[in-house]
């Protein structure tokens, strides 16, 4: 576990995901749980153009920070990420 650590994690629901074939449990909820186990609670979480549920999970997971967006696309997301106040 990296307790000084803090990640910054992109989530989003946009995306051209649909139809592809993937496994059971590769959701977006699995992969942020797995991404926790291995990190630490210490995560800023940059929700870009996420639904509803997905805002609700996030935030019972109770993240350092959550920072909602509607870039859409990565660069927006990565962005949103550097400018961020808490970054020096």
């Amino acid at each position: 576990m990296f307790d000084s650590l803090t990640c910054i994690y992109r989530i989003s629901d946009n995306g051209n995901s649909q139809g592809k074939r993937k496994l059971k449990t590769a959701t977006k909820e699995h992969c942020y749980l797995n991404f926790v186990k291995e990190f630490g609670k210490r995560i800023i979480v940059v929700a870009d153009k996420c639904s509803p549920s997905l805002i609700e999970f996030i935030k019972s997971q109770k993240p350092k920070e959550l920072i909602e967006t509607e870039h859409g696309h990565v660069a927006g997301g990565f962005r949103t990420a550097l400018t961020w106040p808490w970054i020096i």
